[in-house]
């Protein structure tokens, strides 16, 4: 973004004009006292042919400076001006005698125009001003008095030289300015823009730390709630076991293993959880990536789930096709693919729970399909929330979590995760991950 010039430093044609108006007001205030001066000295104080002669020249001279005004703001400033110098030049030739104009007092007179063209118009215009003034001079001692004053010539273009110096170095000291003006005004566009960023930064990291408050108080109401319920269970027991020693009996022992294993299930699940996000924040998972197969991580799933699957009476079924290795952290795919097997065998009372992988397009698919109890159409937008529970599953095994977990595994590694599911007929989880570059294969 380019830095606009400051309106402060006008445009030389602006400041020229200016000046040019300064001193046409400034003559025009002095001939308007003279007027007033002469005119009182004639109605109130005696009859001088001086002042007599001076009022109707000095009216003139009023009519000629406003319309130099005129000109300068209406017409050409650079016209006014050259018409302003002309003028100044031949007030002063006729302003005294001809011996004075040319040989005395008033040839001082003659540099006021000589310094006002090197600030008016330019420096070098000086020493036009001077030529024109040498010229009046040199035909006013010619014609009055027979002689031309050969000293006053080479002082006039001597005067001119030191107006154009100083007029020089005042066009250069102005150029400075200007230069310091504008890089100026981009260190300010800088360093507003910088302090914007820095602003919006400023209030997205505010954002986002209120963000995190949130989702912490939310995660701790989340945790206090999914505790209170096992842990009132284990209490319960507990106080009937002080109270009756003896009563202890299979369906207490029965309820208390199931809690404890919830329990411990869901502290398991919470650890992970924030081992996972600790990875996350350090971007220590991603430091460790490589090439997975990922058939290999199916079948240790399968494996380990085998157990589960046969007490349910569940066909545990496989589907693999040759698939490329993904690019990833191998313990936590794997965490991928049994979280998924475990959640379908959950909530799948009869029928099958079948795993397939395939690759194409530069990607590789996991799919896990099962013929469970599916999930409700308005739960869907929240099955990867934390201890999110639909209503047809709240009373099944569970903690709310695992499903979270996948999600946040996925994100880290690039991929995509997708769900249908049909209530009653089964729910198909579909994971899309990026393949291992060659190079790594």
């Amino acid at each position: 973004m380019r830095a606009q010039p400051d309106a402060s430093l006008e445009s030389d044609e602006a400041r020229r004009s200016r000046v040019l108006g300064i001193f046409v007001k400034a003559l025009l205030g002095m001939v308007v006292f003279a007027e007033l001066a002469s005119l009182l000295d004639v109605l109130f104080f005696h009859w001088d042919p001086t002042s007599v002669t001076f009022l109707p020249i000095g009216g003139l001279f009023f009519f000629i400076l406003l319309g130099l005004e005129l000109i300068r703001r209406r017409v050409s400033w650079l016209l006014a001006a050259n018409v302003f110098l002309v003028f100044c030049v031949v007030a002063a030739l006729f302003a005294d005698a001809p011996v004075e104009v040319t040989e005395g007092r008033s040839l001082f007179f003659f540099t006021l125009p000589i310094l006002m063209s090197s600030f008016i118009i330019s420096p070098r215009y000086s020493f036009a001003t001077a030529g024109l003034v040498s010229l009046g001079v040199g035909l006013m001692g010619w014609l009055a008095l027979g002689r031309i004053n050969l000293f006053a010539i080479p002082s006039f273009f001597g005067f001119a030289t030191l107006a154009w110096v100083g007029a020089q170095t005042w066009e250069t000291a102005l150029e400075r300015l200007r230069a310091l003006n504008l890089q100026l005004d981009q260190l300010v566009t800088i360093r507003t823009q910088e302090l914007a960023e820095a602003n919006a930064n400023l209030r997205a990291s505010l954002g986002k730390l209120e963000e995190l408050d949130a989702i912490k108080s939310k995660f701790v109401a989340d945790v206090s709630h999914e505790l209170r319920s096992p842990l009132a269970a284990v209490r319960m027991f507990l106080a009937q076991i002080q109270r009756e020693p003896g009563a202890m009996n299979g369906d207490a022992a029965f309820v208390l293993s199931r809690e404890t294993d919830r329990l411990n299930t869901l502290v398991q699940d919470i650890l992970e959880l924030s081992q996972l996000e600790a990875e996350i924040r350090s971007h220590a998972a991603e430091t460790r990536f490589q090439a997975v197969a990922l058939e290999t991580l199916v079948q240790e799933a399968i494996a380990s789930a085998a157990l589960e699957a046969q007490v349910k009476g569940v066909a545990l079924e496989t589907d693999l096709a040759p698939a490329r290795p993904v690019w990833g952290h191998p313990g936590q795919l794997k965490q991928v693919v049994i979280n998924l097997i475990t959640n379908a065998l959950h909530y799948t009372p009869t029928g099958y729970v079948l795993v397939r992988t395939l690759s194409g397009n530069g990607e590789t698919w996991l799919e896990v399909e099962d013929t469970g109890v599916g999930i409700a159409p308005e739960d869907l937008p929240h099955i990867f929330t934390r201890f999110y529970r639909g209503r047809r599953t709240a009373s099944m095994p569970g903690t709310g979590l695992g499903l979270a977990i996948v999600k946040e595994i996925i994100d880290v590694h690039h991929g995509q995760i997708s769900v249908t599911s049909t209530p009653g007929a089964g729910t198909t989880m579909r994971v899309c991950l990026p393949v291992a570059p060659l190079e790594a294969v």
